[in-house]
């Protein structure tokens, strides 16, 4: 599940450089829907539960995590460590 960014002014101005906006995208600012493709540029196709389908720069959208949700974990200890250097620490035991 994904998560439209509240700021209808971001989503605007992130759109007008991805494919356009419309007045029609406004109402779903803040509104979750699933991810149902990404394109070859990175924008992603955002389903709503009402069944319409919007396409957004990824900058626009952010993914929600749940309890039970499923994620992969990377064994690539080098990639974790370059990836945690910037969001916390690292440490090993």
């Amino acid at each position: 599940a994904v998560v439209v960014n509240s700021n209808a002014s971001r989503v605007e101005e992130l759109a007008l450089q991805h494919g356009g906006w419309v007045p029609d995208m406004e109402p779903y600012c803040a509104k979750e829907g699933v991810a149902v493709n990404v394109r070859f540029n990175g924008d992603v196709k955002v389903e709503f539960p009402d069944g319409n389908t919007w396409t957004y720069h990824p900058a626009a959208i952010q993914q929600i995590h749940r309890p039970g949700d499923l994620v992969r974990v990377t064994q690539d200890v080098s990639h974790v460590k370059q990836l945690a250097g910037c969001h916390g620490e690292y440490a090993w035991n």
